[in-house]
């Protein structure tokens, strides 16, 4: 059985790039303060409002003491909703049940395609989504590929602090941000071409 393919970049180019990232995201999150008058948050029956150019935000509850939608099942649903791409940039990833929400993606021929950190691309839950026949590239051996991001349909963006982890979702306090804005998402959609 022949292995996935993995793509290893120059680790100077994708240093520079993540740098690049953390400036643009600080840019995006002192623009997103000043522009955006309406912040939306699950309800206590975690509905969410559905506007361009809102934004959603989603904590994890590792106490279990808030009622709302979970980072991981707002990112599930999104990935199950997706028409077109998912592009995804994550520094580890071993959640089975969003594995299996991109490779079911990809199976209704959404284009998933996934940037990692070298030191865990190697790991089962990248593999199997390479075995699936989502292009996978890992590099970066000088500095961590860091990013926790997801461009969906060219015009939603999903970034936050958590890994794509079980421990980062469940046991860690983390969060994730969803900002329908096609603007945004595109300077997002750029970062990752260049990574990719």
């Amino acid at each position: 059985m022949n292995s996935p393919q993995m793509t290893n970049r120059n680790p100077v180019a994708i240093h520079k790039k993540n740098t690049f990232g953390l400036l643009v995201l600080i840019f995006l999150i002192s623009i997103t303060a000043c522009s955006y008058s309406q912040v939306a948050t699950p309800s206590a029956d975690g509905a969410q409002i559905d506007q361009v150019g809102i934004m959603n935000v989603y904590f994890t509850d590792p106490d279990r003491q808030r009622e709302g939608t979970l980072p991981s099942e707002a990112l599930k649903d999104a990935f199950s909703q997706a028409r077109e791409s998912i592009d995804l940039a994550i520094y580890n990833f071993n959640d089975p049940v969003l594995a299996r929400a991109l490779i079911q993606a990809h199976k209704r021929g959404v284009i998933v395609r996934v940037v990692m950190e070298d030191e865990n691309a190697g790991k089962s839950t990248p593999f199997s989504l390479q075995a699936a026949g989502i292009p996978l590239v890992a590099g970066n051996e000088d500095g961590l590929m860091h990013n926790k991001f997801a461009v969906i349909d060219g015009s939603t963006l999903w970034m936050g602090s958590t890994n794509f982890t079980t421990y980062g979702f469940y046991t860690d306090n983390n969060y994730f941000v969803e900002i329908d804005d096609p603007d945004i998402a595109h300077i997002y959609q750029v970062e990752f071409d260049e990574m990719f």
